[in-house]
């Protein structure tokens, strides 16, 4: 779980605004490595434990007095790899304001790395932050909306007036456009005019993709939608796209990847670049991608990789991936998450020549290696000609044992036992 709190100067500096009827402007985000470490956040914090990188905000959006959404992108080209543990936001005098310690490690570098957070200084417990995802689709389209009916209530108004001038000491009956229209002498062009400006004011639509040629020729920034099986995997299931066109001339389409319930499973990104549409890329975990947690606590999105059966119906992102190398399920309508209980992953030899002839997912049972054990001790008689044993006998006749097993149940090396899932 992520925890995020307001640090004694953020708290300082939003009360000195209350009181003098300001807001307090957030303007910059760093991401850290913890020093190496997660830890519990404190309010007296002034600086990131292990800042790597810091950069202005992209976007940010002050929703209500204490309420951010925020957005910033790390290109990859800026962004070094490590374990991101810690996120710290300043302002425009470089104060930390508010302190976020992940509850899982990110790991960034190598792509473009999109952080985005809602930040909510009025719903706080114990002066802890609520950090949050925001909706930017949503927050756009309630934007726009405001701004249609704003125009909208804006014409209306002048509509009003237009009319109230030229019905002015007319009959009382002369109180709607359609009269007014027939007042004059059902003037073809006022009427037509008239709908076009009411047309103009329509809510923007989602737009709904059948197929992937359709998707793919999409050449103005909207909102998608695409249901299950028309897109290949990793966005068989389905998913809501975001595409905008840039300033150079090329694209970008953000795909959220949400589950029959509405639960938000993963995201990705593709561009088009010269008139070509790159592959589509995870930002963050990819469907299939392992999850190493020290808790036996399965968010939402997530699953434990304990070989139950999954539905192909469900999971067509999944069987595309796996198919039935961890198991065929019944065969028809289910097939088998891997079952990683007790078990070492090993990593695949794939030509290196260290464990061949093996493919990947192959399971691969216990084994000890050859070996020779040392022996010494005094033998007084040996029998046993031809057969390859070597028995002595001491010289009171007893036979002494060749070896003992001091091993227990099993051959392992050193381990910790980890709670093991995989994203949906």
């Amino acid at each position: 779980m992520d925890t995020g709190i307001l640090t004694t100067k953020g708290l300082e500096k939003i009360a000195t605004a209350a009181g003098a009827e300001s807001a307090v402007a957030i303007t910059h985000v760093a991401l850290g490595d913890g020093g190496g470490a997660s830890y519990v956040p404190d309010r007296a914090a002034t600086a990131l434990r292990g800042e790597r990188i810091r950069r202005p905000l992209d976007r940010q959006v002050q929703i209500e007095p204490a309420t951010w959404l925020t957005k910033a992108t790390f290109p990859a080209a800026d962004l070094p790899a490590f374990d991101c543990v810690e996120v710290g936001y300043f302002d425009q005098a470089g104060d930390l304001i508010a302190l976020v310690v992940y509850g899982e490690v990110r790991k960034v570098g190598g792509y473009n790395y999109d952080l985005e957070m809602a930040l909510d200084f009025a719903a706080t417990d114990g002066n802890a932050v609520v950090v949050q995802a925001p909706d930017w689709g949503l927050l756009d389209l309630m934007t726009q909306n405001t701004a249609d009916h704003a125009a909208f209530a804006s014409q209306l108004l002048a509509l009003e007036t237009w009319r109230n001038t030229l019905t002015d000491g007319a009959p009382g009956a002369l109180d709607t456009i359609v009269e007014l229209a027939q007042a004059l002498n059902n003037d073809q062009d006022f009427a037509a005019n008239v709908l076009a400006q009411l047309g103009s004011l329509k809510t923007p639509a989602v737009t709904a993709i059948e197929t992937e040629a359709a998707l793919n020729a999409v050449a103005a920034s909207a909102t998608l939608t695409v249901a299950k099986g028309v897109l290949p995997a990793p966005l068989a299931i389905g998913a809501i796209i975001e595409h905008t066109e840039l300033s150079d001339g090329s694209a970008r389409q953000q795909a959220d990847r949400l589950s029959a319930g509405g639960v938000f499973l993963t995201r990705h990104q593709r561009l088009r670049r010269a008139g070509v549409w790159g592959a589509w890329t995870p930002i963050g975990y990819a469907p299939g991608d392992y999850i190493y947690k020290s808790s036996q606590v399965v968010e939402e999105a997530r699953a434990p990789a304990d070989g139950a059966p999954l539905s192909r119906a469900d999971h067509p992102d999944l069987f595309a991936l796996w198919g039935e190398n961890y198991g065929a399920g019944d065969g028809a309508t289910t097939f088998l998450r891997p079952e990683f209980r007790g078990e070492f992953v090993r990593g695949w030899d794939n030509g290196r020549g260290v464990d061949d002839g093996r493919s990947l997912f192959a399971h691969q049972s216990d084994m000890v290696g050859p070996h020779l054990h040392d022996m010494n001790y005094k033998v007084n008689s040996v029998s046993g000609h031809g057969s390859g044993l070597l028995r002595g006998s001491d010289s009171d006749g007893s036979s002494p044992s060749f070896m003992k097993n001091p091993g227990g149940d099993e051959t392992r090396p050193r381990n910790a036992a980890q709670f093991i899932c995989f994203a949906l």
